[in-house]
């Protein structure tokens, strides 16, 4: 299984999906962990196995986690300082190989800008946002898109 965080560290709260997987490192999760500051490499990795994928929405209160399967990206707000949106991603990976296998793990953030560094709110969901992802890895748990 593969996680992947997205962001923009110059983009402060939009590094979340960075510092997510920085502690996974930290707590030795058993897959392959990687960052990306562009969806494009969302289409790589759904083209490899399942992905669970760590990234920022602008959906809600600031710092809460949320975990969705594929078929809802459409609507959740996902923050898109990465070139190709998310939900467009998820469509060129189906189109490229088929279903794909994805749940994504959200920390809500305000819209994002320049800075270096989290705030006190998203910094905060870190360690939320990690053991979601932890429990999707170890229950294996990444639903096939029924789109």
């Amino acid at each position: 299984m593969i996680v992947l965080g997205l962001g923009q560290p110059s983009a402060g709260d939009d590094a979340v999906g960075l510092a997510v997987v920085a502690r996974l490192r930290g707590l030795g999760v058993a897959a392959e962990l990687r960052t990306a500051s562009c969806a494009t490499a969302l289409v790589e990795a759904l083209g490899e196995g399942p992905v669970v994928l760590v990234d920022a929405l602008v959906d809600g209160t600031v710092g809460a986690v949320r975990v969705l399967p594929a078929a809802r990206l459409e609507g959740a707000g996902a923050a898109s300082t990465h070139g190709l949106s998310v939900p467009a991603a998820v469509g060129l990976a189906e189109a490229l190989h088929g279903p794909v296998e994805l749940a994504v793990v959200g920390v809500t953030i305000a819209p994002p800008g320049p800075g270096v560094g989290l705030s006190a709110a998203v910094a905060a969901a870190v360690d939320p946002a990690a053991a979601a992802v932890r429990g999707l890895v170890e229950g294996g748990d990444v639903p096939r898109d029924p789109r």
